[in-house]
């Protein structure tokens, strides 16, 4: 898939924590998918996409990156979302979708990557991010990636406005 130039920007950007804010129709679920396959096949990483619900995860991303996957793809777990990919140096990558409901099933695991879709969506946000998810990315220095369409002043709004550490 081809990232229009503001798409390109994002993925160009090497800060270890990104926010996107952007209006609808930017093509976020198309940066995702795209962020998702180069970070998948470059090395062998642990990649969570999080929609606000698994069905969401489903009807957003699943098939647009099972096609845009294809020729990484090494097998396909449609129930729990999830794709095992090689990389170039013929290892594996495993890339999850899950809903924002199901986070707490994240303790204790260990991610390269998350991607956030839908950020102003989801329910309680910090405590979950604070005590479930930056324990995630803290073994292996992950990254992250949030985006979402404006939505008023929630902690969406608060998130654009914080600088992360690196």
């Amino acid at each position: 898939m081809k990232l229009h130039q503001k798409q390109d920007e994002v993925a160009s950007d090497i800060h270890r924590f990104r926010v996107l804010r952007c209006g609808r129709q930017f093509g976020k679920t198309t940066l995702a998918v795209e962020e998702i396959k180069g970070i998948a096949l470059s090395k062998p990483s642990i990649i969570y996409y999080f929609a606000t619900t698994h069905d969401q995860a489903r009807e957003i991303a699943w098939e647009m990156l099972k096609k845009e996957s294809a020729g990484m793809i090494k097998s396909v777990n449609n129930s729990l979302l999830e794709l095992i990919t090689r990389t170039q140096s013929e290892g594996e990558s495993i890339i999850r979708l899950k809903g924002w409901e199901n986070v707490e099933t994240m303790r204790g695991k260990q991610a390269d990557m998350l991607i956030l879709d839908e950020v102003a969506s989801m329910r309680n946000f910090w405590s979950n991010w604070n005590e479930v998810l930056t324990p995630t990315l803290s073994f292996r220095k992950g990254e992250g990636l949030f985006a979402y369409t404006p939505k008023g002043y929630n902690h969406f709004y608060d998130l654009c406005n914080l600088e992360l550490t690196n």
